[in-house]
């Protein structure tokens, strides 16, 4: 049995964010999600080109392998990603994730990669179809991490596969038998990372197709949506030619961002070309611009996505203003090389830090050029800075707990939060000075700090409260020597 798809699809900036990262496609056979990251790496750039590849394939012939050709569209906007990095290197650092389902007969084909997600309402209830490529999902399933916690955890949006141009990238590909009257959501993180799966499923479970759009739009600003918003609802119907062929609409990013024509790019000694264009929208939208070569395309380049190149004809005579602006340009060239090349080593640096008292995560390097720092925050943790020992804190406050990756900074400030927890549960057994006038002894402090205490002598009264075993000394690996404060 064939069936058909009646959707809608939402997309907006949200009540925090400036812009629109966030793409989205909806056609009678196609639906795609892709949620753009990167800031000013061009997040809604890249979101756009996975979303314009993938909306090609609302006029695949139907004699086609739809799975392979699914897949075949998510790895050629990987390449395109790598064109166009290597073309502007500022756009370095863009990415999206991608979740993308084409209806073939009674089935759905679909590719996944990041932390968008899709459901399925069955019968009344709710499932989730993709797993998150994050790095909280990674510590939910090594059992370091509950689900509850993950969805307060400051890095709960650390993604771990994307879609950006790097040849490693690993999407995750799946079927989906249909049933008459399943109801599907596609959404980015900015609707399923803020409304929690119990009242997306009384929402989808409840509201009328027509209605279910305003009623997940109010939810997702009611939980402050933060971030942008996108998502697509269809509900699976007996197949109709009609909703077969509903022309297909573009959301978000894709609707008014076009992807910038790129002259020649070798990349691995290949020479590739991207056939896409962008220009800026007039409404703040960020543009793209990098030097281009004029482009002509036939209609057969332009079917698999490439442009033939003509190179513009120099004139033997150049006025003095054109070598001008030649020179201009070529000083802007290396100006923006050497720019580019500090913040591409400036994103691999991480180091702990002070702030405010706690231990904070920082991207960058502890330094300032012309009195701008070379780094930012990324985190504030739990870790008060009061709490650490005594070597580990003047190691925080000298910025001394460096790493190049974020994992790395993150597997030393766990190590931190561990000292911290057993100083402070040390310090809870230490016998107030008050009652205990030895207690200023320095030989008796320092053999108090490396050896668990006694139990309650027999000489207390039997209902005291016995003392508490301390907690087992952690070993570190950052440093050999220590002591709590």
């Amino acid at each position: 049995m064939a069936f058909s798809l009646r959707s809608v699809a939402h997309s907006e900036v949200g009540l925090v964010r400036t812009n629109n990262q966030d793409s989205a496609y909806v056609s009678g056979v196609v639906l795609a999600v892709a949620d753009g990251m990167g800031g000013a790496a061009a997040g809604d750039l890249a979101s756009t080109v996975a979303i314009n590849r993938i909306a090609a394939l609302s006029s695949a012939p139907p004699s086609s392998d739809i799975s392979a050709a699914l897949h075949a569209a998510v790895a050629a906007a990987n390449d395109e990603l790598a064109v166009l990095t290597t073309w502007n290197p500022a756009l370095d650092g863009m990415g999206t994730t991608v979740d993308a389902a084409v209806l073939t007969g009674s089935q759905l084909a679909f590719e996944h990669i990041g932390d968008s997600r899709a459901y399925l309402l069955r019968a009344g209830i709710l499932q989730r179809l993709t797993r998150d490529h994050s790095w909280v999902q990674q510590m939910i399933d090594s059992g370091q991490m509950s689900i509850q916690e993950a969805e307060q955890h400051p890095n709960r949006s650390r993604v771990t596969r994307i879609v950006n141009g790097h040849e490693e990238f690993r999407p995750e590909f799946f079927t989906l038998d249909l049933a008459l009257n399943d109801r599907l959501l596609l959404c980015s993180d900015g609707l399923c990372g803020q409304v929690d799966e119990s009242e997306l499923q009384q929402l989808l479970a409840t509201a009328e197709l027509s209605k279910v759009s305003a009623q997940l739009i109010k939810a997702a600003r009611a939980a402050g949506a933060p971030d942008n918003v996108t998502f697509i609802v269809a509900d699976v119907v007996e197949q109709d030619d009609a909703l077969d062929t509903v022309p297909g609409r573009l959301l978000g990013a894709a609707e008014t961002l076009r992807v910038p024509q790129v002259p020649h790019v070798t990349i691995g000694g290949d020479t590739q070309l991207s056939s896409t264009e962008i220009r800026a929208n007039g409404t703040g939208a960020d543009s793209y611009d990098s030097p281009a070569v004029a482009a002509e395309t036939d209609s057969n380049a332009e079917d698999i996505g490439l442009t033939t190149s003509s190179k513009p004809v120099a004139t033997p005579r150049r006025s003095a203003r054109v070598i001008l602006i030649a020179l201009v340009v070529v000083l802007a060239v290396i100006i923006g090389g050497g720019l580019f090349a500090v913040q591409s080593y400036l994103r691999q640096r991480f180091y702990l830090g002070p702030s405010d008292e706690v231990v904070a995560v920082y991207q960058g390097v502890p330094d300032q050029i012309l009195g701008v720092p070379l780094a930012e925050i990324l985190e504030h943790s739990d870790v008060h800075i009061s709490d650490l020992p005594v070597y580990y804190a003047a190691q925080v406050r000298s910025f001394s707990l460096q790493a190049d990756t974020l994992t790395g900074i993150e597997q030393t400030l766990d190590e931190l939060r561990e000292l911290a927890t057993y100083c402070v549960a040390q310090r809870a057994q230490q016998p107030s000075p008050s009652n205990d006038p030895s207690s200023s002894n320095p030989s008796d402090n320092e053999i108090s700090q490396t050896t668990k205490p006694s139990v309650t002598s027999s000489s207390q009264d039997a209902t005291s409260t016995p003392t508490t075993v301390a907690p087992a000394r952690p070993t570190s690996t950052i440093g050999l020597t220590w002591e709590c404060p």
